[in-house]
């Protein structure tokens, strides 16, 4: 066998940097000069559009809801003295209000100073503000005091109950702010914070343009720290674990190279730089040192071969060596990790589609700069001792004992292996289904971070920061100066109070009821809106226009609800949106439409789709992974098996998130997807390597013993690298960030393990055949055509039929079997010729046959252990494969069809041996003697006229048996030297007396009944049979 054209063309394209390096520095140079100046056009962007769906139906509320009542962008300053309504404070208050006021970017300032009193005193209504000027003394500061306490208006809005507290809330004047305008309008209310900042005891501003700074602040100390972090880690797991220098500094180069590649990618496409796309680079560093570590492993692993072989260090051989080891794994690790990340772009939230997009791009440039570059920076400056072990050796120390081990576990304790894992998997699923979701930006920082705690405080001591709208919309001729549609709208604000989770719900009705409640001496039964709408008009002029502004349209039409709260869990929140709606349904709404507005609910509303995005994003990274794994092992039950291995990590990671408590957020969501492209990058290597040992060792227990010995020291090194660089993540300012770091390295920890332990304890005593080498495989066509072995079978069918085989190189003068020898293999000569000789009682050989490429010796084994008749030697160098039995049973396991057909081929080959062996000692055939098969009132005789019949499903057989569980070519029966013969060559199997005899060849004799398809059968599947003799 020798390498295809596919193979070829696949190790050229990998040692095209060794081969061509001066034309490869120059393509690097020219897109790398490129992607620099994609990189001067790169942007932040930190604003809250970004975490909302592009998509949601809430975006044309809330743009006419900003036109009508302002955008719900605020800004609200915090303002705390225990001497607060002294005249200094409150002249101090009113510089800074006054002051703000002068900033361009501010629509309008509310505070005690524009807030309105209105109070009855001694049967006069008086309105006036809360704090018109300046006190000159204590008695009127506090009587300013006792005004703003008694208005329900301002307490609780403007000002704590205890009236020490109050807040001066800025309206700006656009609802989506960019960068540069954030900075100029948070530093401008800084600047007038400053001025007065020695006058309070605590003063400071909290909103979406503090929220925006500190999130970008956040992202600039997680790029310094990660950075450097993530090189320290790659250089010194790899230097640890493979002990070379020139292994710890490449990576670097590569990472470097792809990480510009990525900032230009991002620049020239308008993907800007935000709180998930920070992470890139780290990831880049950190993740791609895993496809470095593999080819600098394979490698290494060939300059220990040639100086264990005594040959001078040839670094282009060892380089093509480590090309044709790990080529293709490489090229479906990358892809497979590419797919986990773009799995990220079906969440439909901008800023995870950034991450996808960018972080698959990172991951597509390193692969290209890798394979460009490894080869390149190895000719030149590759290592020429190596501290691995050469192939097919086991590692030492104490991994070597470690892998030991795992060997033995994994062969003497498959079963409870796979049950420990099966039980794991499904307690995890159940907690998995207890898991929360959360997309609340303030969420996203630390409980201990300050933006938090002065959240926190303004909430307990005034109202929480969070904002959203409750509009509602007039139809018909109504307006809300009417007494009905008033009276729908403080219902509807009763039902907001009544859930007892925000902090104040304010609206029009308030207003007027408060009025109402004054001009009847402020009794609290009339704490209601009037029933007169001559009332409500006389009532609303006693109000300026921008003491409504908010709350009602200027023709009355529509009217808004504010409500404040502090609730940042998005799934809290999101529950009690829906137990508010439900309850609006008991309110009689005639002629009025309710809807809830505001960038708060938007956003929170996305986190609810993000349990959906989630299941798309694993439905489909695991369908293209599994199609791609199907494809490679040409059998969809083997990328079934491929795929449990990384379905169980993800499963305990989310059964670990409901466990624990763990939101899904934009930054958990991507650890499944991710987790799982990575995570099967392992298998991937690990079947690859398994494949390539079973094409020369039978033994499935020593073919995992070899396949541990070449993938455990790349996999645990990766595994290390990986986990350890996601580990570094938990440093970051972010909670989302730290949590995807967390459960990032949890996972691909966890799947670590479930490879080394789960995947050879399924692998055992399978056999697998990669699409790529049969693609690469040159047999010749006299081996591939006119062997009888491969009768019926296209030539891709019976490629894989040898590769699933142990393929046995043999030289002139071996021995393949001896006479005298009990043997089960038989064999299929590919290259080269052997001689079948017999030796007498005296020692003399008898050459009886030359045989030569597509035949086949040795047949008679795979009925069952026997004696060998002759000796077969090889006369020249070549190759053949080796088959038994249970090799063909276990290696085509996933595939029923190939392994159907070669049985029935085998069969025939057989009674064809048997037959001429029995015509050679002078024999013949007893004609009187056959065999009567009898199936649903026919009969067919097998005998010398007749020497085979087929029993199955298909029209064509000769004995035809119609049930589901039969195979359309179930099983044959032949005639061979007066005996009977019953060949499998079914899915389903078929039963005798003796036992299942699935896949295999067994005598009949005297009489019984055969069941197709399924074992103690009814009449659908029974086929009697009875051996008749002469005259019978």
């Amino acid at each position: 066998m020798s390498g295809g054209n596919g193979e070829g063309r696949l190790q050229a394209v990998f040692t095209f940097g060794a081969r061509q390096p001066l034309i490869t520095g120059i393509f690097l140079l020219l897109v790398t000069t490129f992607m620099v100046m994609g990189a001067l056009r790169l942007k932040i962007d930190t604003s809250y559009d970004r975490l909302i769906s592009d998509h949601d139906p809430g975006w044309a509320d809330y743009a006419r809801s900003v036109k009508e009542f302002g955008s719900d962008n605020t800004v609200i300053v915090y303002v705390r003295d225990e001497r607060l309504f002294s005249p200094e404070k409150l002249a101090a208050l009113d510089r800074l209000v006054r002051d703000l006021k002068k900033n361009p970017e501010i629509q309008r300032v509310d505070s005690l100073f524009s807030a309105l009193s209105i109070k009855d005193e001694d049967g006069a209504l008086k309105t006036e503000p809360v704090v018109d000027t300046v006190p000159t003394g204590m008695a009127e500061a506090q009587a300013s005091l006792a005004k703003a306490l008694y208005s329900p208006l301002v307490r609780r809005n403007l000002l704590s109950d205890d009236g020490k507290v109050t807040a001066v809330t800025i309206s700006l004047n656009r609802a989506s702010i960019d960068r540069d305008t954030n900075y100029t309008i948070y530093d401008g209310i800084e600047d007038s914070i400053g001025r007065v900042k020695g006058e309070f005891e605590r003063i400071y501003q909290i909103g979406p343009p503090r929220l925006n700074i500190e999130i970008e602040r956040g992202m600039n100390y997680d790029l310094t720290l990660f950075m450097p972090l993530s090189t320290v880690i790659l250089v010194g797991t790899v230097f640890f674990f493979l002990r070379t220098w020139t292994a710890s500094v490449v990576p670097l180069i590569t990472a470097g190279l792809s990480i510009v590649w990525t900032v230009g990618f991002m620049g020239w496409t308008n993907i800007p730089l935000t709180l998930l796309t920070t992470l890139v680079p780290a990831l880049n560093i950190v993740i791609g040192s895993a496809e470095d570590t593999h080819m600098m492993s394979g490698y290494l692993r060939a300059i220990a071969n040639q100086r264990a072989n005594g040959q001078k260090v040839d670094r282009m051989a060892a380089i093509r060596f480590m090309t044709s080891h790990v080529s293709l794994a490489l090229i479906l690790t990358s892809s497979t990790t590419v797919i986990g990340f773009l799995s990220d772009a079906l969440y439909d939230v901008p800023i995870m589609i950034d991450f996808a997009f960018s972080a698959a791009f990172a991951l597509s440039a390193n692969f290209v700069v890798t394979v460009l570059t490894m080869p390149l920076a190895l000719r030149l400056i590759g290592p020429t001792t190596s501290s691995l072990p050469p192939m097919e050796e086991a590692p030492t120390g104490i991994l070597g004992r470690f892998v030991a081990w795992l060997e033995m576990v994994g062969r003497d304790q498959r079963r409870l292996v796979l049950a420990v894992f099966a039980v794991i998997t499904v307690v995890m699923g159940y907690f998995a289904l207890s898991i929360r979701v959360s997309n609340d930006p303030l969420s996203y920082f630390h409980d201990t971070s300050p933006l938090v705690q002065d959240a926190r405080r303004l909430h307990d001591d005034i109202s929480g920061m969070q904002v959203f709208y409750v509009t509602l919309r007039a139809t018909g001729d109504k307006d809300f100066r009417d007494p009905a549609m008033l009276r729908q709208a403080e219902a509807v604000e009763k039902v907001l109070t009544k859930a007892a989770v925000f902090d104040k719900v304010t609206g029009l009705s308030d207003h007027l009821a408060l009025v109402h409640r004054e001009m009847n001496r402020g009794a609290e039964t009339f704490h209601t809106v009037p029933d007169s709408r001559k009332l409500i008009e006389q009532y609303l002029l006693l109000f300026k226009r921008q003491d409504l502004d908010r709350y009602v349209t200027t023709d009355y039409r529509n009217t808004n609800i504010i409500v404040r709260h502090n609730i940042s869990d998005s799934s809290d929140f999101n529950e009690v949106i829906k137990k508010v709606q439900a309850s609006l349904g008991s309110v009689a709404l005639d002629g009025t439409a309710v809807d809830f507005i505001g960038k708060n609910l938007m956003i929170n509303r996305t986190a609810e789709g993000m349990i959906y995005n989630q299941a798309d994003s694993l439905m489909w990274v695991t369908l293209v992974i599994l199609a791609m794994m199907a494809l490679l092992y040409q059998s969809l039950l083997a990328g079934i098996i491929s795929m449990i291995p990384n379905m169980v990590p993800i499963v305990i990671c989310f059964g670990t998130m409901g466990l624990i408590g763990l939101p899904l957020n934009p930054g958990t969501a991507s650890v499944a997807a991710v987790a799982l492209g990575i995570a099967v990058d392992d298998t991937i290597h690990f079947f690859s390597a398994y494949l390539g040992v079973c094409r020369h060792e039978a033994d499935p227990d020593k073919a995992i013993k070899l396949t541990f010995y070449s993938e455990v020291v790349p996999v645990i090194t990766t595994t290390l690298a990986l986990s350890l660089g996601f580990v570094i993540l938990a440093g970051s300012n972010f909670t989302i960030v730290s949590q995807y770091g967390l459960m990032s390295a949890f996972t691909i920890f966890v799947a670590m393990f479930v490879d080394l332990f789960m995947t050879p304890a399924l692998l055992r005593g399978v056999r697998l055949v990669g699409v790529w080498d049969v693609v690469a495989l040159n047999v010749g066509d006299t081996a591939l055509v006119q062997s009888s072995l491969f009768k019926s079978m296209s030539k891709w069918s019976i490629k894989k039929a040898i590769l699933a085989s142990r393929l046995v190189d043999v030289s002139a003068g071996t021995a393949i079997i001896r006479q005298g020898e009990m043997g089960r293999n038989f064999y299929l000569i590919l290259k080269g010729s052997v001689d079948v000789v017999q030796t007498d009682a005296d020692g003399r050989e008898t050459l009886l046959a030359q045989l030569g490429p597509g035949q086949t010796f040795g047949e008679i084994g795979f009925v069952g252990e026997t004696a060998r008749l002759a000796t077969v030697r090889a006369n020249r160098d070549g190759k053949i494969i080796a088959m038994d039995a249970d090799s063909i049973r276990t290696g085509l396991r996933f595939y029923p069809w190939l392994r159907a057909t070669l049985h029935k081929n085998l069969s025939a080959i057989i009674a064809e041996r048997v037959a001429g062996n029995r015509r050679a000692g002078g024999g013949g055939p007893v004609e009187g003697v056959r065999l009567r098969l009898t199936h649903g009132g026919k009969t067919v005789d097998v005998g010398a006229g007749n020497p085979e019949a087929m029993l199955g499903r298909s029209d064509t057989c000769d004995l035809i048996v119609r049930e589901q569980r039969v195979s359309r070519n179930h099983a044959s029966v032949r005639y061979v030297n007066q005996r009977f013969f019953i060949s499998d060559h079914s899915t389903n199997g078929t039963f005798a007396e003796s036992g299942d005899l699935h896949m295999k060849t067994v005598e009949l004799t005297g009489r019984g009944v055969v069941s197709l398809g399924r074992k103690g059968g009814s009449e659908a599947t029974a086929v009697a049979y009875e051996v008749l003799g002469a005259g019978a």
